[in-house]
């Protein structure tokens, strides 16, 4: 979430400015690997567990990512000062942005087996509500545990995949 005008925005909007300015800017190349998920039912509650190898972008010669970072959080409503900060401190041939949902009721970093990852709880899918989902990576690997559980109990569901 990146704030606007006193309301938080979400980083989805990001991931559209960026697109569309690196569109204009000769294009840049993600490519989707596959992706497994499997899926655990007990009567109407079903909990997702999901991996993909981690995106692969590549990005034209000479682009300067943090210039471009500066611009779509500017347009986003991003004070100057705080765009300025998050555009050069942030590796973002590294930085995967991730679109939080807006009900979401919260969200924060998360260490997972020793790798950095982000906890989103209490939003809706679909009708049901009360769902969290837990995203890492590591080893070149992209892993997610979601479902209508709280954080705690993905995170222990987390620590026990190999």
């Amino acid at each position: 979430m990146s704030p606007k005008n006193g309301k938080l925005v979400p980083r989805a909007a990001l991931l559209v400015v960026v697109g569309l300015l690196l569109a204009t800017a000769g294009g840049a190349l993600a490519q989707g690997p596959p992706i497994v998920n499997q899926t655990y039912a007990n009567g109407d509650r079903m909990l997702h567990v999901i991996q993909s190898r981690s995106p692969d972008v590549s990005f034209p010669a000479g682009l300067d990512l943090s210039k471009l970072a500066y611009a779509g959080l500017r347009i986003l409503g991003t004070p100057q000062d705080e765009a300025y900060r998050m555009s050069v401190t942030i590796d973002w041939r590294t930085t995967m942005i991730v679109p939080v949902p807006t009900q979401a009721a919260a969200y924060r970093p998360i260490n997972v087996a020793g790798n950095e990852g982000l906890l989103i709880e209490g939003f809706a899918a679909g009708e049901q509500r009360g769902h969290s989902l837990l995203m890492w990576s590591a080893g070149g690997q992209t892993f997610a545990v979601t479902g209508p559980i709280n954080g705690v109990e993905l995170l222990e569901v987390a620590q026990t995949l190999q």
